[in-house]
């Protein structure tokens, strides 16, 4: 086995993530010229509340992670879950959205939470934050419902579809987490 020295393992942590941020600025290159000028007539009041907003939710999100994590490590603190749920953040940017999930199974892992355990865990909040963002958008869709049915009506249906499917999934996930006999039932199947 190889062992690293911890500022060697930190210089390499640096090292990936630079190159994560080469490859994303490499990627979007040709957005970049529109994304500023957007951001140019922008109010700066919209940014700021915007990047608060966005900390707000990875502070509730690392509240949840911290009440669910506590079950399997009572020692697992708030801090760990804010620190977790900027780890997934990182990752759900750097993997296009792929990889929050194995980055929050080791995570939990390395703070005394069994991959088993973690990744049922990861995969109930997973499932929370898909009901809520349908949720959420059916809201905003029902409050903003004149504009929304003259501009993008034809679509209705597509995305009465997609609630529900969001929902079966969703169901799916929790009951395979949490139930043994759908648990079972699948293995069976």
């Amino acid at each position: 086995m190889i062992f690293i020295r911890k500022q060697t393992k930190t210089a390499l942590k640096w090292i990936f993530v630079l190159i994560l941020i080469a490859i994303i600025v490499y990627t979007f290159r040709d957005s970049a010229g529109p994304i500023l000028e957007e951001l140019k007539r922008t109010s700066v009041w919209i940014i700021l509340g915007i990047s608060i907003l966005s900390v707000g939710y990875e502070m509730v999100e690392g509240w949840i992670t911290c009440s669910f994590a506590r079950h399997y490590n009572p020692r697992f603190t708030y801090r760990m879950g804010l620190e977790s749920a900027f780890y997934c953040s990182f990752y759900r940017v750097a993997t296009l959205g792929s990889g929050a999930g194995v980055a929050a199974v080791y995570y939990f892992n390395e703070n005394g939470i069994p991959v088993s355990k973690g990744t049922g865990m990861y995969m109930v909040e997973y499932a929370i934050h898909k009901v809520g963002i349908a949720i959420f958008s059916a809201i905003f869709f029902v409050a903003s419902r004149r504009f929304m049915l003259e501009h993008y009506g034809e679509y209705t249906w597509l995305l009465l579809g997609g609630y529900a499917v969001t929902f079966v999934i969703a169901a799916a996930l929790i009951l395979f987490c949490c139930s043994k006999r759908f648990h079972r039932l699948i293995l069976w199947l």
